[in-house]
């Protein structure tokens, strides 16, 4: 565009240099008539006499002027876009910024108030014996767990009043840590490099737990503690 530009930018001045000496020459001519002949008619006849290079003056300095403003129009789209372009990089590289800082704020609650919680509900004189795998558990499920772990269900039960507080509160916090990293802003494989193998074997350890609370009717009570698992295991 702009090596066409420049063309038309030199074909201009030729064609209004040109423009200029024909206009002059018809001035000239037009005083050489005598002032017994000088009109209004007789001037416009003098000028209109070379009309057709004054007519492709301006047509070509119309072109000419369009084809800048052209340019000019394109040049202002352009900056427009690489600064959108330069914003965008920065709003993302921000995002990124505040995803790993979250992620990493999220992980240091994990290993603080959760490690606290689990470590209370372990320690637990009414949790003492409980199975520490849970492989053979076919379902997280109550009914699962009554039938492939009938001596742990049964435990369950006896302390379930006792427990209840303790392992609940585990278990919710538990829950609400998945589901921020699941639904939220957070990096999953940042997640898993920092606490993914301490968390997935917690979850492991609490397997039979959380299918004793998975009864009838509250089947997804503790899917998306579930679902991090898998993801991180």
């Amino acid at each position: 565009m702009k090596t066409i530009e420049t063309v038309l930018k030199i074909l201009t001045y030729i064609v209004l240099a040109i423009s200029i000496s024909y206009f002059v020459i018809s001035i000239i001519d037009f005083v050489n008539l005598g002032r017994e002949k000088i009109s209004f008619n007789t001037f416009y006849y003098s000028i209109s006499e070379y009309s057709g290079i004054h007519k492709f003056m301006l047509a070509v300095l119309a072109s000419y002027l369009g084809l800048s403003r052209l340019r000019l129009s394109y040049e202002s789209h352009q900056k427009t876009l690489d600064q959108l372009k330069l914003t965008q990089t920065e709003i993302e590289r921000k995002v990124g910024d505040e995803r790993i800082n979250e992620t990493l704020k999220q992980g240091e609650f994990y290993l603080t108030d959760i490690q606290k919680q689990f470590k209370e509900l372990v320690q637990s004189e009414y949790y003492s014996g409980i199975p520490l795998i849970w492989s053979g558990l076919d379902n997280i499920t109550r009914e699962s767990l009554e039938t492939k772990y009938k001596a742990s269900y049964n435990k369950f039960l006896e302390s379930e009043k006792e427990l209840k507080s303790e392992s609940l509160l585990t278990l919710y916090k538990l829950e609400a840590f998945a589901t921020i990293f699941l639904k939220g802003n957070r990096d999953l494989e940042l997640g898993k490099k920092v606490i993914g193998n301490t968390y997935s074997k917690q979850v492991a350890f609490l397997l039979g737990l959380i299918a004793f609370y998975q009864s009838e009717g509250n089947e997804n009570l503790f899917s998306n503690t579930l679902e991090l698992k898998k993801l991180w295991e």
